[in-house]
């Protein structure tokens, strides 16, 4: 076998070039001499295949070795370089590793068994470059037949991204005509009994409807007789033709049937939920989730995006309700088999884990992303974000932390100083991990795939910066 040969820059002495060119001919493998006519010349003993003219192969041809530095050939030994992540998905952008192209797809790294799991956490300061590596991966996935679906987008910069894929949807809610109701039972996975989706609708409105009080209530959590009430209530309103809304709850649990078997705490208590959940349908919230839905979810959509721009100074437990409401009712549709693979981002997660009922709904969707072909994407600024979240060691922050260590795919841009040892802790990250992620550049990330380590630099078009670009303020441009 013909030894791997770096040339130099100087280039060789004609002599001693053409006194090679002779030992090739010399050998059969040249333009001199066929190498049929010379039996076993160019030929492979165990399988025959013949060697193409001109080729050196299997003759016993000696070649001068050349010793030199990488630095001198400004190159890297192949084998050395990390081998990145081949073709697996839409390119994103530079892999800063091993300096060939960053390909992603979640999806496909599963069935590489590079993951275990497809959930994606992604964190970063201001201007370090998170939301434009968001949008580049679900935007370039399109190709692929992946499809998105944006939670809450107060800002309505999903919304320009959206603008410039065909076919997707905009769901404006509160503005106009455009509503949601969450309570809707969303598409029947298959295999279920009459009975076994019954149940499983009613637990997933209870599991809404209890994270709503609580984060209304600030964590205090539901009694046993406001249980019982919500229960009754819901049970009621299933029998009737079209799906229970809230504000169809909330009349129910003001006025109990007059056959209704409910002890007086009960219905108190039933009276106590309604006033809470009062709020949820009127004010700020008015007009987005109390009534029937005005809008049908396009299953086919390569994006959807729902606007919240209306909630953007609005107060944190207003926007939690509303991002609780809508994961909730994205979730109800792409949760069937039929629905093809989505990734689910939301860029208010952080807010939603303030309170301990939406942390848990946010841990069942996590653990059932990768059953139904979902890939939920956690947005964050830093770590730090979640000493909001209950108190230090609580299970809420516990399991709020969880959600994070347990995501099979971390992309963790520039982080300062002072939070990096809680990103480390966080995160997992080895102490040489963390120095990169000091040092990072804007565009720059450090992707953690399973137990592989990359640091990408996105990349992305003139055309895509103008509609990405959410720093245009921030530069006075």
């Amino acid at each position: 076998m013909a030894p791997f040969i770096i040339e130099s820059e100087t280039r060789e002495p004609r002599r001693r070039r053409n006194r090679r060119h002779r030992e090739v001919v010399a050998q059969g493998f040249g333009e001199g001499r066929l190498a049929e006519r010379m039996e076993g010349a160019g030929e492979f003993p165990a399988e025959g295949k013949r060697l193409g003219r001109g080729t050196v192969g299997s003759g016993e041809l000696s070649l001068p070795s050349l010793r030199t530095t990488t630095a001198r050939v400004e190159t890297a030994i192949p084998f050395l370089a990390d081998a990145g992540s081949g073709v697996l998905g839409p390119r994103i952008g530079r892999d800063m590793t091993g300096g060939g192209w960053f390909h992603f797809d979640p999806w496909k790294f599963y069935q590489r068994g590079w993951i275990t799991g497809t959930s994606i956490v992604q964190v970063g300061g201001i201007g370090a470059g998170k939301s434009t590596t968001s949008k580049c991966v679900s935007r370039r996935g399109i190709s692929e037949g992946r499809h998105t679906a944006v939670a809450s987008d107060p800002k309505g910069e999903w919304v320009r991204v959206a603008e410039t894929v065909e076919g997707a949807q905009i769901l404006r809610l509160g503005q106009g005509e455009d509503r949601i109701n969450p309570l809707e039972p969303g598409i029947r996975p298959h295999g279920l009994t009459d009975e076994q989706w019954r149940q499983e609708v009613s637990t997933r409105r209870q599991q809404l409807l209890v994270a709503i009080v609580s984060i209304m209530r600030d964590g205090k959590q539901t009694s046993d007789e406001e249980h019982s009430a919500l229960d009754d209530a819901l049970s009621r309103l299933d029998g009737q033709s079209k799906p229970p809304t809230i504000r169809g709850l909330i009349d129910r649990l003001r006025n109990p049937d007059t056959l209704s078997e409910l002890d007086d705490e009960v219905q108190q208590a039933g009276r106590s939920l309604a006033r809470v959940l009062q709020r949820a349908v009127t004010g700020d919230l008015a007009g987005m989730f109390d009534e029937e839905s005005t809008v049908e979810f396009d299953i086919n959509a390569p994006m959807i995006v729902m606007s919240t721009q209306r909630l953007l100074n609005k107060p944190q437990n207003v926007r939690a309700i509303a991002s609780a409401c809508t994961s909730f009712w994205i979730d109800s549709i792409v949760r069937s088999e039929d629905s093809g693979y989505w990734y689910v981002i939301n860029e208010e997660g952080w807010s939603e884990m303030r309170d301990k009922r939406a942390v848990e709904l946010m841990d069942e969707r996590q653990r059932l992303a990768g059953e139904v072909g979902l890939a939920t994407w956690t947005i964050m600024h830093e770590i730090t974000d979640l000493d909001q979240v209950g108190t230090a060691g609580s299970a809420q922050r516990n399991q709020a932390l969880g959600l994070l260590s347990k995501a099979q795919v971390k992309i963790i841009h520039r982080q300062s100083e002072s939070t990096i040892d809680q990103t480390m802790a966080a995160l997992k990250l080895t102490q040489r991990e963390a120095d990169k992620v000091l040092a990072l550049d804007q565009g720059e990330a450090l992707w953690k795939i399973g137990r592989r380590g990359l640091i990408v630099k996105t990349l992305i078009t003139r055309p895509e910066w103008e509609v990405m670009n959410t720093n245009a303020n921030r530069a006075g441009e």
